[in-house]
């Protein structure tokens, strides 16, 4: 019923991005190919198309002769088994269960995919913050004790005039 990696091979194995895009395909295609919707714009047709063959139909049948009207007849008769036919399946359609064809393990696949390729981002990132935050750190101890007015410049002031003492 689904649609799996196993039936798609060349996207589990093409990456992220192949999964992803098969995934959606799938979808798309099974959103086109099932449901009441796609049953009801089918019986519409039909209709249509009965309602055609009688508008055409009806007046020759009663007014040509019975060969003609024979013709005609079995016209409409056609027109109006297809008809039963297409309200018969919208029917069924109706009663079906639709989410059972889901391409439900492909698109689980692809969302743990992108899930995981997000989170290792998100951890670059986390990381990156980091290092930019120490850099910070530094650059500030750095300035302080260049400026000569901070507790760093103080404390190498200290510790270069203890350091003169010693030697």
């Amino acid at each position: 019923m689904g649609t799996s990696e196993a039936e798609l091979p060349d996207a589990a194995a093409g990456g992220d991005l192949s999964l992803a895009r098969a995934a959606l395909g799938a979808y798309a295609e099974w959103a086109g190919r099932v449901g009441a919707d796609v049953a009801a714009r089918e019986t519409d047709a039909a209709l249509q198309a009965m309602q055609a063959a009688a508008a055409k139909s009806f007046g020759p049948m009663f007014t040509s002769g019975a060969k003609g009207a024979k013709q005609h007849m079995v016209s409409v008769k056609a027109a109006m088994l297809r008809s039963g036919k297409a309200l018969q399946a919208e029917f069924e359609a109706q009663s079906r269960d639709f989410l059972a064809g889901v391409p439900c393990h492909l698109l689980i696949s692809a969302g743990r995919q992108l899930l995981e390729h997000r989170a290792s981002e998100m951890e670059a990132m986390a990381r990156v913050r980091e290092v930019v935050c120490e850099i910070a750190r530094e650059l500030e101890m750095v300035q302080q004790s260049m400026d000569g007015s901070g507790a760093w410049s103080k404390s190498k002031d200290a510790a270069v005039e203890e350091f003169n003492t010693a030697t």
